[in-house]
């Protein structure tokens, strides 16, 4: 997976996996809390009803930017009579980031990093940001600070090896890792997010699938982890499938062909099917 596909799998987890902090209370009374988690709660609710018309076949696209001015506008007002609420800021620079104003975004999450440097959600979508402009050594310092202040959660290792994987030749050329250091920090970081959460499936796909990105893959641990990911019971019978044709490229990667092409042969899924013959073709 390489950019930009890599940006909208880490965007997407990251909007889905990340929740911003409560709001803090600070100096602020009861009521006038009150009054803003009202006003979020009412924002939220407005820019749900824009996501669902933005998802809608053939979506007008005026009536789309006049609900995204709007949301935006509640959002710079609330700002605006809280400056320093944190989740306001988060909220509005995630909004703005799905909705392609990537500098207003960062410069949401920068002033968010300056009044509390110590939220992991935060260092996050500034990496996120950062990749997106490729500029990846300072996506990297932020990929590696959330991780720092949350190494518990999974989503953060995971984006460290989807940042990884993407610049890999950038960081090798500009000396950043050594191709053997960069490998195997890829791999520990998807590895990390799936023991961290077993059953998120994407996680387990991309760790296997990261040993193809290696200079030198370490067949037969790549085997152990597709046979250990067939025994997974949420598996659909197309991923039951793929997962056959992951065990079948590191048999043949192994030298044991005769093993592949049994995987191969059990093979359903018609859409695989020009796939799995694409295996055991020799290599140009």
């Amino acid at each position: 997976m390489r950019f930009p596909a890599f940006l909208l799998c880490l965007l997407a987890l990251s909007l889905s996996a990340c929740r911003s902090p409560a709001p803090q209370p600070g100096s602020q009374s009861t009521e006038s809390l009150s009054l803003l988690e009202e006003r979020l709660l009412e924002t939220i609710d407005r820019e749900a009803r824009l996501e669902e018309e933005a998802a809608k076949p053939g979506a007008d696209r005026r009536e789309i930017q006049r609900l995204f001015q709007r949301v935006a506008r509640e959002y710079e007002g609330i700002i605006a009579r809280n400056p320093d609420n944190l989740e306001s800021r988060l909220l509005y620079g995630k909004l703005l980031m799905r909705y392609g104003d990537g500098t207003g975004a960062r410069n949401q999450f920068l002033i968010a990093a300056r009044l509390e440097p110590n939220v992991a959600v935060i260092h996050q979508q500034l990496s996120t940001f950062y990749a997106e402009e490729r500029d990846y050594t300072r996506a990297l310092a932020y990929a590696l600070n959330a991780i720092e202040i949350e190494p518990g959660t999974a989503v953060y290792h995971f984006g460290l090896g989807q940042l990884l994987a993407a610049f890999r030749d950038e960081f090798i050329t500009e000396q950043v890792f050594t191709g053997y250091k960069l490998d195997a920090e890829m791999l520990k970081s998807f590895r990390q997010a799936c023991e961290l959460e077993p059953d998120t499936l994407p996680f387990q796909f991309r760790y296997g699938e990261a040993f193809y990105d290696v200079d030198n893959p370490d067949w037969q641990l790549a085997l152990e982890h597709w046979e250990f990911l067939a025994a997974h019971p949420g598996l659909t019978q197309l991923q039951q499938d793929a997962v056959r044709l992951h065990q079948a490229r590191c048999l043949v990667g192994l030298g044991r062909t005769e093993e592949a092409q049994a995987r191969i042969n059990a093979v359903q899924s018609p859409e695989l099917k020009p796939s799995a013959a694409a295996i055991l073709e020799p290599t140009p």
